[in-house]
């Protein structure tokens, strides 16, 4: 039986090479049932047959041995050749491009290249009784040049850092925490950081709570890094100074890898994959909120994406679910907001979500049967696309290769998609599953809408700065300022094992002047964690740039509030705002004329404050962090319809049409008519959903409708009677088909949802 394995897997392995691994989590869980003598039955079982060992040494030689000249040709054929007649549809892929390594753990570089490591060999990790080196190499995606920078005893650290968390330091290094210490695969207690310049790695402090195998590193907001799970209860935070600070007070045994994120509120934030959603407070010794459920499913092997501020979608894991969820937790002032959007096409589980600069998210591999590790027959090679706007998924183009236990994906600069990798545990060896190959996935918007399988014209960035502070404006140029619908900043991100440990959309607002766009910063650290951002610009037909990279850092000031809610009537007005991270103090300044604020008030350190006795029909706030003498940055204005007092003048009629859940949709008509009017007045909604009538005569009912042909909305026409100006009359749509066109009709670009 051994010697037929043998054939077997060395016939397969000519094609594609070879790998290994176990159970649940990646090999043997710790408070696994399985012992070490049913560990060692599960070696003997794999590698006991002949001729095993001088595989080994041929697989090796390989490796050692890597070849990239092939690549390179298959590339230079690539770029020259059209795709699919409907590649504007379904988005094609690339040839596989082979590696030296299985891409298990991959982060992009601040130059643009991407990083990635797997572990000691092709074969089981503990197998191995030496676990001092890991096997790394950089791929460029400009060039598809492929460098090895292996971790060993001779050019590194000597450590394993298979099975580590990973995200990027304020600065763009690398930031590794945790690995594999032997074949009992236990973890260990030593942080590792990369030199992009040199090729070399580097030991960080070492954890003081103990060995961790599985964790998940986070940014937040203070430029800190967050470390949890991976097996003490205890989490972990690395300082800006280099030390480490235990949470002793928030001590909580996570899932192994759990989905962590930087929250707008200041915190961090537990998503999944168990069902609870809670908050973690990391200054000091860090704190605990209550639990609050999330979806009722248990999304092992799941994957998220945070696609908007605040905003996360969810989809797979457990039995391979073909459902999704989307949690938004943008406003500090209530509990996040769960709703299940539209089922994936397909169930998934051990697949990746990659959101892409238009905010849409793309589903690549995963197996729908629910098998634990690896299902050859029941692999997902289609790739789906969820949009925000409808809330659904469509089905795009087929990859070719397996991409499930130990697969990634991640946005490259230039807007295409990384994935790659799968292998390297024993029941994949034992069906010949081992991906030591790559493919690019090149989404629809970056092909003509015509259907020729051409590429689309891109715009372009003529110049960018390369570091930004909070809340500043700064310039973009670019030729086709005029045509440009959206700017976006996506933070490079860190993935494994279906987790992205750092991936994160952040719309920006603009303006256009001339050839240039006048771009705002981020606001502050809770909406973007200070690091190295991809900046996008899209046009109007939605077609992205290939992206600048540019550092957002902290300035000499803190950051302005952002503005989330705006009420008002019977005399008042309430406010809700992301904070600014450091700020005990907000000042909220208000005038009856938009930027003239005589009135002020001082709100003490909270994130909503109502303001009373207002006796005019509208006012205009504006919110800094940071007491009188000292303020910080001022929030986007934002008005507020606080009485309503009839008037013969002329009156405007504002507001937004969005999707049930929020979501702007650009290009809608709106239409309003009335006997006063003559002819009805029509208007195009803006990038985010803002329409705009101005000079109604008031005191007059008029008939609004919206229409689109992509979109239903049952609360159109409605009746309105307009004494004075209305705010915020907003439609909600009922989705019947997709999103036709994206080109801008040059309305404001002042609002952003």
């Amino acid at each position: 039986m051994g010697r037929t394995i043998a054939v077997i897997l060395v016939s397969i392995l000519i094609l594609v090479g070879f790998g290994i691994e176990r159970a649940e989590a990646h090999e043997i869980p710790k408070g696994s049932r399985e012992t070490n003598s049913q560990i060692e039955r599960h070696k003997h079982l794999d590698f006991g047959f002949p001729g095993f060992a001088k595989l080994d040494r041929r697989l090796t030689r390989d490796f050692l041995n890597f070849d990239n000249s092939r690549n390179i040709d298959i590339a230079s054929v690539f770029a020259r050749s059209s795709g699919p007649a409907n590649s504007n549809v379904v988005g094609a892929w690339s040839p596989v491009f082979s590696l030296p390594i299985v891409p298990i753990e991959v982060t992009l570089l601040s130059s643009g290249k991407l990083l990635m490591w797997d572990s000691v060999g092709d074969n089981p990790t503990e197998t191995y009784p030496d676990q001092n080196s890991t096997r790394a190499a950089i791929w460029d995606p400009r060039t598809n040049d492929v460098v090895r920078v292996d971790n060993t005893v001779s050019t590194g650290t000597g450590y394993n850092i298979f099975c580590s968390g990973f995200a990027h330091l304020p600065d763009g290094t690398p930031f590794v925490a945790g690995g594999n210490r032997n074949t009992d695969l236990d973890g260990i207690n030593v942080t590792h950081l990369f030199d992009q310049v040199n090729y070399s790695w580097l030991l960080g402090p070492t954890m003081v709570e103990g060995d961790r195998w599985y964790p998940s590193v986070t940014p937040l907001a203070s430029g800190e890094m967050l470390i949890t799970s991976g097996g003490p209860p205890v989490h972990e935070v690395y300082s800006a100074a280099g030390t480490l600070r235990s949470l002793t007070s928030a001590a909580w045994y996570m899932d192994l890898y759990p989905w962590m994120q930087a929250a707008p509120n200041g915190n961090a934030i537990y998503l999944g994959p168990s069902n609870e959603i809670r908050y973690i407070d990391t200054s000091g010794t860090g704190a605990l909120s209550e639990i609050m459920p999330r979806d009722s499913i248990i999304r092992s092997y799941g994957s998220y994406a945070m696609y908007d501020i605040g905003k996360v979608v969810a989809s797979g894991g457990g039995v391979s679910s073909p459902k999704t969820v989307v949690i938004d937790f943008k406003d500090p002032n209530v509990d996040p907001i769960v709703t299940q959007p539209a089922d994936m096409t397909f169930g998934r589980r051990q697949h990746n979500l990659t959101v892409l600069p238009d905010g849409s998210v793309l589903a690549t591999g995963g197996n729908s049967s629910g098998t634990t590790l690896i299902d050859p027959d029941a692999n997902v090679f289609a790739a789906e696309l969820w949009s925000p706007e409808t809330q659904t998924w469509r089905t795009l183009s087929s990859a070719s290769q397996l991409r499930q236990y130990h697969s990634s994906a991640i946005l490259l600069p230039d807007g295409r998609v990384f994935t790659g990798g799968g292998g390297i545990c024993a029941p994949c060896a034992d069906l010949g599953y081992l991906e030591k190959n790559m493919e690019i996935f090149t989404p629809p918007y970056l092909y003509n809408k015509d259907g020729s399988g051409t590429l689309a014209p891109r715009p372009a960035i003529s110049s960018a700065p390369a570091s930004v502070v909070y809340n500043a404006t700064f310039a973009v140029n670019t030729p086709f300022a005029a045509g440009i619908s959206s700017v976006v900043m996506m933070r490079i991100s860190s993935d494994t094992h279906s987790v992205d440990f750092e991936q994160r959309r952040v719309p920006l607002k603009f303006s256009v002047a001339g050839d240039s766009l006048r771009v705002n910063a981020p606001a502050n650290a809770n909406i973007a964690p200070p690091g190295m951002y991809m900046l996008f610009i899209i046009d109007g037909d939605g077609v992205p740039s290939e992206s600048r990279m540019v550092s957002v850092q902290y300035g000499t000031e803190r950051g302005a509030p952002v503005i989330v809610t705006a009420t008002g009537g019977n005399s008042n007005a309430t406010l809700g705002w992301i904070p600014v991270p450091g700020s005990a103090n907000y000042t909220i300044r208000y005038g009856t004329s938009p930027g003239f604020y005589p009135y002020s008030v001082q709100t003490g350190n909270v994130t909503s404050f109502p303001i009373n006795g207002l006796d005019q029909e509208r006012y205009y706030f504006s919110i800094s962090a940071g007491d009188g003498s000292s303020p910080g940055g001022s929030s986007a204005e934002v008005c507020v319809q606080t009485n309503l007092s009839p008037t013969s003048a002329g009156v405007g009629l504002a507001g937004r049409i969005t999707t049930s859940t929020g979501y702007g949709l650009s290009q809608i008509k709106v239409t309003i008519a009335g006997v006063t009017l003559g002819d009805p007045r029509t208007a195009i909604t803006n990038p985010f959903g803002y329409y705009d009538f101005a000079d109604l005569p008031a005191g007059h009912s008029y008939v609004v409708t919206v229409s689109s042909k992509g979109y239903s909305f049952s609360q159109s026409p409605r009746l309105l009677y307009v004494g004075d100006d209305v705010t915020n009359y907003d439609f909600f749509s009922d989705p019947v088909g997709l999103r036709l066109s994206r080109v801008d009709r040059g309305l404001s670009f002042d609002e952003m949802p």
